[in-house]
């Protein structure tokens, strides 16, 4: 058990690296299971690429941090929803 929560830490220690700044609170442990399950899903690569285009995102790199621009991407949008209602 101790070598899979390593595992775990040593993961999201990586991606607070590469795109923890997208996120206010940097990735949080909600954040990073719903990056977990992303990856876990069987989504062909051409599914994610045509994603990424679809809202304009990069979808070079691995899976946890595609999805992690796809959900920053995501909530900007609803921020920008929100505030530009007033």
């Amino acid at each position: 058990m101790g070598k899979i929560n390593e595992g775990r830490e040593a993961s999201k220690a990586r991606l607070e690296k590469e795109i923890g700044c997208a996120f206010p609170h940097g990735i949080t442990d909600i954040i990073f299971e719903f990056l977990v399950a992303f990856d876990a899903h069987n989504i062909p690569q051409e599914k994610i690429t045509e994603m990424c285009k679809k809202v304009g995102v990069s979808s070079s790199g691995h899976k946890k941090l595609v999805a992690a621009r796809l959900l920053a991407n995501e909530f900007d949008r609803l921020d920008r929803k929100k505030n530009s209602k007033f």
